[in-house]
């Protein structure tokens, strides 16, 4: 659902790191969080949570890399902020992947390259 403390809490216990959904936010566009599932990433348990913004849906992996280091092939980096975002494309959708400290934020959907380097630093910031 689109309550973001519950949906973080709800994670407690099925996975081994905090889950705290990203306050997303797009240039004057409405963000909501629709919902959240536990999935993997290179057989890690990480946390897939699911955002409209502004009637485009946008996915929000949320792992632990743990000692594997990010896969950032055909990424490139792009500094925002205080630190950097890896952007690209898979398969017609803009891919951003993000580290805030132990735990890694990767992005994917059909909002343009601007947005979502916008969306991936709230995915990064405190």
């Amino acid at each position: 659902g689109p309550d973001v403390d519950r949906v973080g809490s709800w994670f407690n216990g099925k996975v081994e790191f905090p889950v705290r959904p990203p306050h997303l936010r797009a240039s004057a566009k409405q963000v909501n969080l629709l919902g959240a599932r536990l999935s993997q990433v290179r057989w890690r348990d990480a946390a897939t949570l699911l955002y409209d913004v502004g009637g485009h849906k946008v996915t929000v992996m949320v792992f632990d890399p743990g000692n594997l280091p990010l896969d950032r092939n055909g990424l490139r980096a792009v500094h925002v902020g205080n630190r950097d975002v890896y952007v690209g494309a898979a398969r017609g959708r803009n891919v951003a992947v993000v580290q805030r400290g132990p735990i890694a934020y990767a992005l994917s959907g059909d909002v343009d390259l601007g947005e979502m380097l916008q969306l991936a630093a709230y995915a990064a910031a405190p």
